[in-house]
């Protein structure tokens, strides 16, 4: 067997089951930090694995630093609000500070439910950690809120915050599990060359359907308990939303190709949606929306908060590219770093 740097000739099939599938995608060392990459050593299938581990836990406690961090700036904005403007501070400013706050959020929670989903194992197992990262935010979130006398937060409000945090995650991971099913594109720590998408079996079903009979219920389940129903239906819009605004940025990050196109189609939707939120709540709280300055307030904080939106989102991505995450797609049936897209 010949060795050249990371590639080695393909074994015969007769001793296919005898040899592991231990030699890396080049796309690994190619897009991989300096430091993460050198000195990668893979001989055997134990060597690999640990490298794998090792993959994961740095992309897990990469996401949980940005995270972290956005939801303890999103609490800092929100609890110094008052202390940074005067009372007759003009509407157009405020809608920027609130959509800067939410965005952050929104971003941090999006991430938690996209990236959990997008992997190779069992679907159930897939929406446990995605349900498990969401609700570690939560928890996180909640107890310093409600430690913080000046956001009025109490433990008896806990179960709204989770049903609607939870509405916005269903909402984002329609998008996620759609993707993964329809396209077959898988994000894996460290892949091979020979890695697989495992096939769509009618035990992938039979979980599908527990997972929407799960999904089922919990929504009858608040929809009774809480008077909230109308404002969880539009959470899990603005969540389907910031999904699909994940959707080309993953794309401009993991795929390669056309990366300026994915990029530029993922913070106009941004902006947009941004923009019309913007919009939102200076009508609804002066009754109009006709001055130039509102429209100008409108479009500035539609620019920020995309902006916000897309550096933490690529961010995130670039973190785990870096450490040797990879896409895996089903096109070319190997790890590619620019899959044939079929449109």
């Amino acid at each position: 067997m010949n060795h050249s740097g990371l590639e080695m000739n393909v074994a015969p099939e007769s001793a296919a089951d005898n040899i592991p599938d231990s030699n890396l995608a080049p796309e690994v060392i190619k897009s991989s930090f300096q430091w993460f990459s050198r000195g990668i050593s893979v001989a055997d299938l134990q060597q690999l694995k640990r490298l794998r581990l090792r993959s994961f836990g740095l992309g897990v406690a990469g996401l949980m630093v940005l995270s972290i961090s956005a939801i303890a700036a999103s609490l800092f904005l929100a609890l110094h609000s008052d202390d940074w403007t005067i009372n007759d501070l003009y509407i157009g400013w405020i809608a920027v500070w609130v959509c800067v706050i939410y965005t952050m959020l929104a971003t941090v929670f999006a991430l938690a439910t996209f990236i959990p989903l997008l992997g190779t194992q069992r679907l159930v197992f897939r929406c446990a950690a995605s349900a498990a990262s969401t609700l570690s935010l939560i928890v996180f979130w909640g107890c310093i809120a409600v430690c913080i006398d000046e956001l009025y937060v109490d433990w008896e409000d806990l179960p709204e915050i989770c049903a609607v945090v939870a509405a916005f995650s269903l909402g984002a991971s329609l998008v996620a599990g759609g993707m993964q099913n329809l396209s077959s594109l898988s994000l894996v720590p460290c892949p091979t060359v020979n890695d697989r998408i495992r096939r769509l079996s009618i035990l992938d079903l039979l979980e599908l359907i527990a997972v929407v009979a799960c999904v089922l219920t919990f929504w009858q389940v608040i929809g009774q308990a809480t008077d909230m129903l109308m404002l969880m239906l539009i959470l899990v819009a603005i969540g389907f939303g910031c999904g699909c605004i994940l959707v080309p940025l993953f794309l401009g990050c993991f795929a390669m190709n056309r990366r300026g196109m994915w990029i530029g189609i993922a913070f106009f939707i941004s902006f947009i949606v941004t923009s019309f939120s913007a919009g939102w709540i200076i009508f609804q709280e002066q009754g109009d929306l006709a001055t130039p300055a509102d429209i100008s307030f409108m479009l500035f904080a539609g620019i920020v908060a995309a902006s916000i939106h897309c550096l933490m989102t690529l961010a995130a991505f670039r973190w785990l590219q870096g450490c040797g995450w990879s896409m895996i797609a089903a096109s070319t049936n190997r790890t590619s770093g620019s899959p044939v897209i079929s449109d």
